[in-house]
């Protein structure tokens, strides 16, 4: 291994890389597609998340009807909360005509009130929501009339300790200390679940992925421009062309791996700590050298750029599919496959704070294994490419 031509390949490897429109292109799709995965994120929290949801859209007027249950309209606290709420009450006659109405989709809900409902009463009140799940809105009209009987039951609760002599107010205080500014739904806990175990190991794998593209078109590019043979008659070993060609993807991957995790934790949509970036660094460059050296293996059977371009979507679809089918638990063979794969173990290390090193140290050996080895064939196959120039 000579450094001085490692170095002379690295530098060409990295000005056709940067020379090419459309890698840029491709730099600045991955931010879009990384903003937008993270919204994605918010989305799915909102949704899991009906408060978080209702404190985070519009306050859209909603068509409610109600089975009054013998109560005046116009006297009663509850239904004045839910008009508090935005909630447009419409008196319903009775359950037939009622359910009839949210299924034709003339009102967003229903509510029926107890027979026995006293308004003055200390008795906790309980209401029977009617809703069609299959409409959007279904979760904030959830969400709206449970806080209008919150407040209801809150008075309730005040008349009943009035009756034992006690004031709510006085007796029963609660405070509430926090530091920092919430970013709506970064108080959710489906928005952090969703961030550890699928938007962060998504953001960054990209890099990976498009590394591996970049190195898809290094030796069969050779092969179309004629420049192979002039390639392999220069002094570099075969161990040299391997390196200065993985070695200027993988710095640019590593730029891209450190702007990723900036980014996540200095957002305006929804940031989040990553923990144990050092061992996450360790695991992504791992990944990231198995990931390049299949592509480079790839670039050195095929005969043209696209026939390369095919076979590395082929083989991303194959080690994608068991993420979204799942592995079967076989024990050693499925925690293999799951160090390999990357999402699961990274969606761990950067989800849990002080993680202790035999955590993660079988991961990083199984893939530095894994990538040794694939860089051994990225190096016999490179010498079977021509047979060794004359001297």
């Amino acid at each position: 291994m000579n450094p001085a031509n490692i170095r002379i390949i690295l530098a060409k490897e990295l000005r056709d890389v940067l020379s090419e429109r459309v890698y840029w292109l491709a730099f600045a799709l991955e931010l879009v597609i990384v903003l937008g995965v993270i919204l994605l994120g918010i989305a799915f929290a909102t949704m899991m998340n009906p408060t978080e949801m209702a404190s985070a859209v519009p306050r859209l007027e909603l068509r409610v009807g109600v089975i009054g249950g013998g109560v005046e309209y116009s006297e009663n606290e509850f239904l004045s909360s839910l008009m508090g709420e935005d909630i447009k009450l419409v008196l319903v006659e009775d359950m037939d005509v009622l359910q009839a109405r949210i299924a034709a989709g003339n009102l967003m809900g229903g509510i029926v009130l107890p027979e026995d409902y006293d308004e003055g009463g200390v008795e906790r009140l309980v209401v029977v929501l009617v809703l069609d799940e299959s409409k959007v809105y279904s979760s904030l009209v959830r969400s709206r009339v449970e806080s209008a009987v919150e407040s209801a039951n809150w008075e309730i609760s005040t008349r009943r300790l009035a009756t034992i002599g006690l004031s709510s107010s006085d007796s029963l205080t609660v405070t509430k200390s926090s530091t920092g500014q919430s970013v709506i739904p970064i108080t959710s806990p489906d928005f952090v679940e969703a961030m550890y175990l699928m938007v962060i190991p998504l953001v960054m794998v990209f890099p990976i992925l498009l590394s591996a593209n970049m190195t898809s078109d290094s030796i069969v590019g050779e092969k179309e421009n004629g420049t192979l043979g002039i390639l392999m008659a220069t002094p570099a070993s075969r161990l040299d062309i391997v390196l200065g060609k993985v070695l200027p993807v993988l710095v640019l991957a590593n730029l891209q791996f450190i702007a990723w995790l900036f980014l996540l934790e200095n957002n305006i949509l929804g940031s989040v700590r990553v923990f144990n970036k050092i061992p996450l660094l360790i695991l992504l460059n791992m990944g990231a050298i198995c990931f390049i050296g299949i592509s480079l293996l790839i670039s050195i059977r095929a005969r043209s750029t696209k026939e390369s371009n095919l076979y590395l979507t082929l083989v991303i679809m194959l080690l994608v599919f068991p993420l979204f089918v799942g592995i079967p638990e076989m024990g050693l063979p499925t925690w293999v496959v799951d160090s390999a794969l990357l999402v699961r173990t990274i969606g761990h290390v950067t989800a849990s704070p002080h993680l202790p090193p035999a955590a993660f140290w079988g991961q990083i050996g199984v893939l530095g294994l894994l990538g040794t080895g694939i860089m051994i064939l990225c190096a016999r196959s490179v010498r079977n490419l021509e047979p060794p120039p004359s001297r």
